[in-house]
């Protein structure tokens, strides 16, 4: 048996905090000599405290690390997993800002914008709205089809809002509603000056949850080997079409390389090095089960001139929230 200096030594925990474990129920002396009062403990000791200092950094207090059991471990996961939705969702809605962006500070309210609302067209003066003058061949805004306008201005994909003006991405456009219509007044990213007014009308009034106005394909897919598919891939090219496939290509993007394993996971490396973990794979789809994104993207496999590439639909926000697969990436295989 040893005391609890040589304790603190074995564990790398402070005497005092041994203590306070005690006084807290979640270790006790194997004896305690009643003439000196000297606390002896033993291996169980030094396992319970390494028990107590993973199970801290697995995020339990104190107050569940001593009532331990699977419901405890339940409720601890229930939280976590509460919390790894919203972080994703931060960092998804921050990963389309640039720095020096739009911060939101000071939200107005304003009722009668709620809801959603879908596209009409582009004019270049209101009063060609009046007289349904369109602009043809525009696509400005050509994504956001419908807009949802959520309550507190709580932001989703690449928007955010506060009372008469519109947030998208790093820019701030101002609106205003005319006899029931919505005029986004866009402003060029340079001059900003404004160039086009995109009009919107109302469908509804509904205090929508980003969860609801969010695509969600069946994530839950058997895993089938696809023996081509095992290895690292880089990307080469990022293209609109796949008929405009080019072995030839090699372009520089932000999503650098794919990595599959034998087992079904995969991860994903980013031109600054960030790496998306928790992504997976099966034959002729990728997956991405992770909170808020929930997407299943389609491959296909080229053979040409003795190299292997993969084509694959990105789905990004243009898909989750507008069902638009706006590009493919291509990528070749170099392990």
């Amino acid at each position: 048996m040893i005391k609890i200096g040589e304790l603190s030594k074995i564990t790398n925990t402070p005497v005092k905090t041994i203590r306070f474990y005690e006084e807290e129920g979640l270790i006790s002396p194997v004896e305690v000599d009643r003439w000196t009062s000297y606390r002896y403990y033993d291996d169980s000791s030094i396992n319970r405290l390494s028990e107590i200092a993973y199970l801290k950094d697995l995020g339990f207090s104190l107050k569940e690390i001593r009532n331990m059991d699977e419901q405890v471990v339940a409720n601890k996961l229930a939280e976590l997993n509460e919390k790894l939705i919203k972080i994703t969702k931060n960092i998804r809605v921050l990963s389309h800002y640039n720095k020096g962006g739009i911060v939101m500070k000071n939200f107005v309210n304003d009722k009668q914008v709620i809801g959603k609302w879908k596209r009409l067209g582009v004019v270049a003066r209101i009063e060609d709205f009046k007289q349904k003058k369109f602009k043809r061949g525009v696509r400005v805004f050509e994504a956001f089809k419908e807009l949802y306008f959520l309550p507190g201005g709580a932001p989703y994909w690449s928007l955010a809002w506060s009372k008469g003006k519109l947030f998208v991405r790093d820019m701030e456009h101002e609106y205003k509603i005319i006899e029931g219509k919505l005029f986004v007044f866009v402003k060029d990213r340079y001059s900003k000056k404004v160039d086009d007014i995109v009009v919107y009308e109302q469908v509804d009034n509904k205090e929508y949850t980003e969860d609801e106005i969010s695509i969600k394909d069946d994530t839950n897919l058997p895993f089938i080997m696809d023996k081509r598919v095992v290895g690292v891939w880089n990307s080469i090219d990022c293209i609109d079409k796949r008929e405009d496939f080019n072995e030839n290509a090699n372009e520089n993007y932000a999503l650098k390389t794919e990595i599959f394993e034998k087992d079904g996971r995969r991860k994903r490396i980013w031109k600054d090095n960030t790496i998306d973990e928790g992504l997976n794979w099966t034959k002729n789809y990728l997956i991405d089960a992770r909170p808020t994104w929930n997407t299943v993207s389609e491959y296909e496999i080229i053979e040409k001139n003795g190299e292997t590439f993969m084509i694959v639909e990105w789905k990004s926000g243009d898909y989750l929230y507008g069902g638009k697969i706006n590009c493919y990436y291509v990528f070749k295989k170099v392990q």
